[in-house]
């Protein structure tokens, strides 16, 4: 069984030097597919145009912290134009994302109105494509339930970095929605992640490096001194650890699940 990195910024200039290095490294190490969300209409042509041959797929949308204000309308009909050309002719094309809304920093009520009226755009984009979701949420949680129990026709998808609590994360199972878990595990001081990591079952978890964000305890493996997709075996040790099961048990549910949840993944 291989695995899947569920969540990885493999567009960012950081890895330009090294990028088809770490794909091909990443892929030895057992890593056979990767999820490249983008975050803003500026980076929608970078994913969209990455090897499809490499096991890349990817997702578009609007990250709640990149919502422009002056022209937020025209983003999100450049995001609806981007996402009916790709279903109709990429099939790495699997989803929206990275989307979501994200009250972490001090936000007033109008930014927290303008994230939550794209947000729910983003997710009628994603009921008329029948696509699931990769949502961002900080501080968010319980807002970002109430929309999304709004909702008649949403696909599921994945709550990237789930930081919430059980009660939260329980309510995001039960919406049809998988936890990402990544770097922050290795942490001692992240206890809260780490008990959720525990307790969670494993039939509802996936993978992530968030790369080249959320760095692990142990930084990078690697001479490009950057966390990359090729961290991801070390994580999924790491849960192993945590949940006191074998690795191998940890790569297969957290495989099965992402594939089950986006079957087109699978092929």
């Amino acid at each position: 069984m291989f695995l899947v990195d569920t969540h990885c910024h493999l567009d960012d200039s950081r890895f330009d030097k090294h990028r088809s290095l770490i794909i091909r490294e990443a892929f030895n190490n057992g890593i056979k597919k990767i999820i490249v969300p983008s975050v803003s209409v500026h980076n929608f042509e970078n994913v969209s145009s990455l090897p499809i041959n490499q096991g890349l797929f990817y997702t578009l949308g609007i990250h709640p912290m990149s919502v422009n204000q002056k022209n937020f309308n025209d983003d999100l009909l450049v995001l609806y134009n981007y996402v009916k050309d790709s279903k109709n002719s990429h099939a790495n094309f699997i989803g929206i994302g990275e989307i979501g809304l994200d009250f972490y920093c001090s936000v007033d009520d109008h930014d927290i109105d303008l994230q939550k009226k794209v947000f729910i755009e983003q997710l009628h984009i994603a009921e008329e494509f029948s696509l699931p979701v990769i949502l961002h949420a900080r501080k968010s949680h319980d807002v970002m339930l109430k929309i999304l129990r709004s909702r008649k026709r949403i696909c599921g998808g994945i709550v990237h970095a789930f930081n919430g609590s059980y009660q939260q994360a329980d309510c995001f199972i039960k919406l049809g929605f998988l936890l990402g878990i990544g770097g922050s595990i290795t942490y001692q001081k992240y206890s809260k992640i780490r008990q959720n990591a525990l307790d969670i079952p494993l039939e509802n978890l996936v993978l992530e490096t968030d790369s080249p964000y959320m760095e692990p305890f142990w930084k990078s493996s690697y001479d490009w001194n950057i966390n990359s997709p090729c961290e991801l075996f070390k994580i999924a040790i790491e849960l192993a650890n945590i949940k006191r099961c074998n690795v191998d048990k940890v790569i297969r549910y957290t495989t099965e699940n992402i594939l089950r949840t986006i079957p087109q993944m699978a092929s």
